[in-house]
């Protein structure tokens, strides 16, 4: 007597006729992949370069029109802020989407006066600060308009 054994894919023809679709889909995305490759110039083509994020640190840098500041007290706003560090001045600060700094010691212009710690030092051109208020080491408020905080 004879066996007649059937394959699966007999037994089950519904399987047989949905993996000529899947086989048909998986061709046609790596045609698909092929055509965007060589639409955006392929392999030899200049690529773009995304820049990574990279944690580190910003530095604060003031400028000043006054040569006797004790004290100033900024905000820094354009991204999140991890934290606020000392640059070799006392400092206190809250962090977040927005921070304010209060350096205290003798500042002059063109000193690091904090360190921001950021989850992406390529992103230092989207950070800015105003400062809010000044004070002279005598203790006495200082106009602020010509006041800046710069980051490198």
């Amino acid at each position: 007597m004879r066996s007649t054994t059937r394959t699966r894919a007999e037994k089950t023809p519904h399987i047989r006729s949905k993996l000529i679709p899947n086989q048909m889909t998986l061709v046609l995305s790596g045609s698909l992949v092929a055509l965007v490759q060589g639409a955006c110039g392929g392999a030899g083509a200049d690529k773009i370069s995304v820049p990574l994020a990279i944690p580190g640190t910003i530095t604060a840098v003031l400028t000043t029109p006054n040569s006797n500041d004790g004290a100033i007290l900024f905000e820094v706003k354009g991204g999140t802020i991890d934290s606020v560090t000392s640059a070799g001045f006392p400092v206190q600060a809250s962090a977040g989407s927005t921070a304010t700094v209060i350096v205290v010691g003798t500042l002059t212009t063109g000193i690091a006066i904090a360190k921001l710690w950021v989850p992406n030092i390529n992103a230092i051109s989207s950070y800015s600060a105003i400062v809010t208020q000044a004070a002279a080491r005598s203790y006495a408020q200082q106009t602020v308009s010509s006041y800046k905080v710069t980051f490198r």
